[in-house]
């Protein structure tokens, strides 16, 4: 994703990672990511009961970030946020890390 883009993804299949680098909104909804997410330096961000098959990272983001009821077969990983981020249920196969460490 450009700096400045939105993206809403609701029911989708990605194969391969989502990045958002710069991000004004990173929304994934009730979807399978094949690769990882990783979201850095963007303003919000909402992770919303997803299957991913490698990593989530929420990386020096300014604004709010919920993390909740998703399946992450890697580590999950959050830091530098000005916000901590928020939310809970996740079934992490990794590491829960830094800031994450309680989601």
């Amino acid at each position: 994703m450009e700096r400045g883009a939105r993206l809403n993804a609701i029911r989708i299949r990605v194969k391969g990672n989502v990045q958002g680098e710069g991000a004004t909104a990173v929304y994934v909804r009730d979807s399978r990511v094949g690769g990882s997410i990783q979201v850095v330096q963007g303003r919000r961000g909402r992770i919303l009961r997803n299957t991913v098959d490698s990593d989530v990272q929420f990386f020096e983001n300014r604004g709010a970030i919920r993390i909740t009821a998703n399946r992450i077969d890697g580590n999950l990983q959050c830091k530098e946020n000005r916000r901590r981020p928020r939310g809970g249920r996740n079934v992490v196969q990794g590491n829960k890390e830094d800031q994450c460490a309680r989601l």
